[in-house]
């Protein structure tokens, strides 16, 4: 029993304790990240500060940006009239009220419900109004 305790008491020392960084995979990500991402923002607000000296190099920075723009987003399409339907019309004094669904053929299973007030007078013209 006593050589029990002796040996279990002599391993405790058998490796040398070493000061290692502690990882932590979810945070040291974020922090690397976030770290990244503060270095991009002064480094776009050093260029935005360069381009405001002139107009050429305002031209610069601007055609710099859609050339980012383009190489993270890709070309932009050619723009698709959305599939309508008139659901619903509501003849109020002086204006109709239309509730119309669009249904969009470049995003798949997407329809955006809106109301588009038409005035009887022409000089008010269209109203259309988005949901927020």
């Amino acid at each position: 029993m006593i050589a029990l305790l002796l040996f279990a008491g002599s391993s405790s020392y058998a490796q040398k304790q070493y000061k290692v960084l502690n990882w932590n995979s979810e945070t040291d990500l974020n922090t690397y990240l976030f770290q990244y991402e503060h270095l991009q923002h002064l480094q776009r607000e050093a260029d935005l500060k360069k381009a405001l000296q002139s107009k050429a190099a305002m031209l610069a920075y601007r055609d710099a940006c859609k050339k980012r723009y383009i190489s993270l987003m890709g070309e932009p399409t050619l723009p698709v009239s959305p599939d309508t339907h008139i659901v619903n019309s509501i003849k109020k004094d002086g204006y109709t009220i239309e509730k119309i669904i669009f249904r969009l053929e470049d995003v798949a299973n997407t329809a955006l419900q809106t109301q588009l007030y038409k005035a009887e007078e022409k000089d008010l013209g269209l109203h259309l109004f988005l949901p927020s």
